[in-house]
């Protein structure tokens, strides 16, 4: 498992885990949200996790994964 927060956001933060990532928010009432991005019918395990802003309020994330 792997965890990243966003490029200048203490708010959001990305984790990496078995089959998925998972986005996280907090938001202004301390309330948490997340979504789920799947890799569909891929087995991957997320093992590393890089987030690299790529612009005003664009980012990416690469993963590496134990799985191929």
């Amino acid at each position: 498992m792997s965890l990243s927060f966003l490029p200048g956001r203490d708010d959001v933060l990305v984790v990496g885990g078995l089959d998925a990532l998972v986005l996280w928010r907090v938001d202004e009432e301390k309330k948490l949200s997340c979504v789920r991005i799947t890799f569909g019918k891929i087995k991957r395990s997320v093992s590393d996790l890089f987030v690299k802003r790529v612009s005003k309020g664009e980012s990416i994330a690469m993963c590496g994964t134990t799985s191929g």
